[in-house]
């Protein structure tokens, strides 16, 4: 599982990220395009699978592997358990979607400079469960220093919820309205989340 992982993180990823940033140039390279927005990016992202631990630079951009951080994150992303390939199931054949995944959309999550700055003043972990079959769990923490063992707020829901989800088939706002998602702890960290992931690219 830590190979897959390992691959995941320091090949496929960085490298769908670099593909994501030359498609957008091909559609336009002026002030303001989506382009010009990714190439406004300087961060980093940790990651944590069990014992092992992988670093990402994003510079101008472009991302790669690093052996030790580059900057203090603005994402950390703890897989609890074995669950890593769950999630990488859940996500496809797409890396970036994979990002989505974490967040929960059922969609590319582009990473604008608007984004990560959204995403640094959540300022604290917010926990995903999906129960059932297939099911994973994990800890994403935004902003400066290293994830709490526990998320100052918990986002649950069945597997069938999170497949609807990802196949564009409901929203979070209806699925929480309908009572199918559970929210516990700090209910104001799940609203900044999702405002910061949802906002225009």
């Amino acid at each position: 599982m830590s190979g897959d992982a390992r691959a995941f993180y320091t090949e496929r990823l960085p490298a769908q990220v670099d593909r994501a940033l030359d498609d957008a140039r091909a559609h336009g390279d002026a002030p303001g395009s989506l382009w010009a927005r990714l190439r406004e990016v300087d961060a980093a992202i940790e990651a944590r699978v069990g014992d092992e631990r992988y670093f990402l630079a994003i510079e101008a951009g472009r991302m790669r592997a690093t052996a030790a951080p580059a900057a203090p994150p603005f994402l950390t992303i703890v897989h609890e358990g074995n669950s890593f390939g769950a999630l990488e199931r859940a996500a496809g054949d797409s890396a970036l979607g994979f990002l989505g995944a974490v967040a929960g959309l059922g969609r590319e999550l582009r990473l604008t400079k608007r984004r990560v700055d959204e995403l640094r003043r959540v300022e604290g972990c917010v926990g995903l469960t999906v129960r059932g079959e297939g099911g994973f769990a994990l800890r994403t923490h935004f902003g400066s220093g290293a994830p709490p063992d526990e998320a100052h707020c918990r986002i649950a829901l069945d597997a069938d919820v999170f497949a609807a989800l990802r196949a564009g088939e409901t929203d979070a706002e209806s699925a929480f309205l309908a009572g199918r998602v559970d929210i516990e702890g700090d209910v104001q960290k799940a609203m900044q989340l999702a405002v910061a992931i949802l906002a225009d690219d």
